[in-house]
């Protein structure tokens, strides 16, 4: 049954990308029902699938046959039924260590986080679940499970209690091996947050410094700035602005060698509030203004709307009331 629902969807994919292409993009309401209709076969087909694992899932007194069931259900409602994701979730964790399966138990807690946590506002209940597979860590040898469940953990305090999650990311980066790279540079970045929320602006750089060395040695230059931003952040909100700004021109220099010319936008705008908070006013206006010559690269929607409404804001505060309109219009 999976496969004819794949291989129905690569048919009807096909079917879509030749009605564009004939189409020509025009996106008309016929058009529109037709792409709609165009994928109901898929949708049904999809739902009955679910409702097979479920009736599995509910059903088999075989916990590995279970287990199976289940875990075809979460990759299939992970991002389209979050209620469905959650409850079988809870269920799966459970059998595992029923059966002493900690490893399989800890991965469906570190994927539980997140929508706990986002999406039910319920961080306690993801710390609960994840204390529970913890309580039985000597049985995980994975280093990628073992330093990922305080990584979660820590996701899920960063909500609660900072100093609890500077903890728990302290303990994913002792639990993390070296190959692990990737989510030690993301336990440094995160424990960074966390420590410049409590003002611990020293161990907050120290943090930031080195999650910027283990993206740059990956070549994940986009999390490189990532980090990098979390240092500029942290210099404006408390008032640092002279270290924000020499932050800041490192970072458009940066930004510029590596092409990544679609966030010069945002730090030029950023740059111009932060002028505008010290009352440098031709400097933020510059600043706008080289914020608006890039507007068009930045994949931040709400960017172009900002920018407009600051440069409109400055020039009503300066009495240049047309060229505010011209702003607005």
């Amino acid at each position: 049954q999976y496969a004819q629902c794949f291989f129905h969807y690569i048919y009807l994919t096909f079917k879509l990308a030749r009605f564009i292409r004939l189409t020509n993009l025009i996106m008309t309401k016929k058009f529109l029902l037709q792409v709609t209709l165009l994928f109901l076969p898929l949708t049904f087909l999809c739902a009955q699938e679910i409702g097979h694992y479920k009736n599995i899932a509910d059903t088999t007194s075989n916990d590995l046959i279970k287990l199976e069931a289940i875990d075809s259900l979460l990759k299939k409602t992970f991002h389209s039924d979050q209620d469905t994701f959650i409850t079988y979730s809870y269920i799966y964790i459970d059998l595992a260590k029923k059966i002493d399966s900690i490893e399989l138990a800890a991965r469906k807690a570190m994927n539980l986080q997140y929508p706990l946590t986002a999406f039910k506002n319920s961080p306690q209940k993801a710390i609960m679940v994840i204390n529970g597979v913890l309580a039985h860590k000597y049985k995980i040898k994975d280093s990628f499970l073992l330093g990922g469940l305080y990584l979660k953990k820590g996701a899920a305090n960063f909500r609660l209690d900072f100093n609890e999650a500077v903890k728990d990311y302290t303990l994913a980066l002792e639990n993390f091996s070296i190959r692990d790279s990737v989510h030690l540079a993301d336990a440094y970045l995160f424990r960074g947050q966390a420590n410049s929320s409590l003002g611990h602006f020293v161990s907050a750089g120290e943090d930031y410094n080195a999650a910027y060395t283990y993206y740059e040695n990956l070549k994940d230059y986009k999390y490189m700035l990532h980090a990098q931003q979390g240092i500029i952040t942290m210099f404006s909100m408390n008032g640092f602005y002279d270290l924000a700004k020499k932050e800041r021109d490192e970072m458009i220099q940066n930004l510029k060698e590596l092409d990544l010319t679609e966030y010069l936008a945002t730090e030029y705008y950023n740059q111009a509030l932060d002028y505008r908070k010290t009352g440098k006013n031709s400097l933020q206006l510059e600043s706008l203004l080289e914020a608006k010559r890039h507007q068009n690269d930045s994949l931040n929607g709400k960017m172009f709307f900002n920018i407009h409404a600051k440069l409109a804001e400055y020039y009503s505060r300066h009495n240049q009331l047309e060229m505010a309109k011209k702003e607005i219009n």
